[in-house]
């Protein structure tokens, strides 16, 4: 409904209303984008093209990037430029700095995947220690992800060790009851651990727990 009233809004306020529902949504694996979301978003990112405003810019290039890194395609390389833009005017101060860690979030896992571990790790553990320490919470879990996923593919001395850490502190962090992607993020990332544990029982317990979950919760 919010993203059906915005349609004839400004870029900016369109921008922010598709971010903070398609684009969260994407972010946590609830929702795929579908060529029509896309579309839209790609509209807006050229209305914001043309008012020239750094806001309007960061939120409609966001929108776009993480849409298309969730897709299935030839559009990484696109994408990754698109957040290096919006970092960039975030570094400067023009749009808001929060958007960093969630770009760095991507970078790392984009280094994971061409199997730079160690650029993968090194980044995301660093990102996942300042969200921590300076009281980020929607992006936690999201990093954590990507740190644990790079420590377990690496498997060298102490990554498993490091991996269990990193999840324990997301499990400890305190955050409002019923904060669902915590909930699900923490139980993939333990089944992802249990299996590399060799711990069979642990295993299928927790992904069949993340199945259930993922499958109520219509993700």
């Amino acid at each position: 409904h919010a993203v059906e009233v915005v349609k004839t809004a400004e870029s900016v306020t369109h921008g922010g209303v598709l971010y903070y529902t398609y684009t969260m949504a994407i972010l946590h694996g609830v929702l795929l984008p579908g060529e029509a979301v896309v579309h839209e978003m790609t509209e807006v990112l050229a209305e914001a093209e043309q008012s020239g405003e750094d806001v309007a810019f960061g939120l409609a290039k966001s929108n776009v990037a993480f849409a298309l890194l969730h897709q299935d395609g030839d559009s990484r390389a696109y994408a990754l430029e698109l957040l290096a833009q919006v970092r960039d005017i975030a570094t400067r101060r023009r749009y808001s700095r929060t958007a960093i860690p969630m770009i760095d979030t991507f970078v790392a896992q984009d280094r994971a995947l061409r199997r730079d571990l160690d650029g993968a790790i090194e980044l995301s553990r660093a990102t996942l220690g300042d969200e921590i320490e300076g009281g980020g919470a929607i992006f936690i879990p999201m990093v954590a992800n990507v740190l644990v996923e790079g420590l377990l593919q690496r498997d060298q001395d102490g990554d498993i060790r490091e991996a269990r850490s990193a999840i324990d502190r997301l499990a400890a962090l305190e955050v409002e009851p019923g904060l669902v992607v915590y909930d699900i993020w923490l139980l993939r990332l333990r089944t992802l651990l249990a299996r590399a544990e060799g711990d069979d029982a642990a295993y299928r317990d927790y992904r069949d727990r993340y199945r259930k979950m993922a499958n109520e919760l219509g993700f």
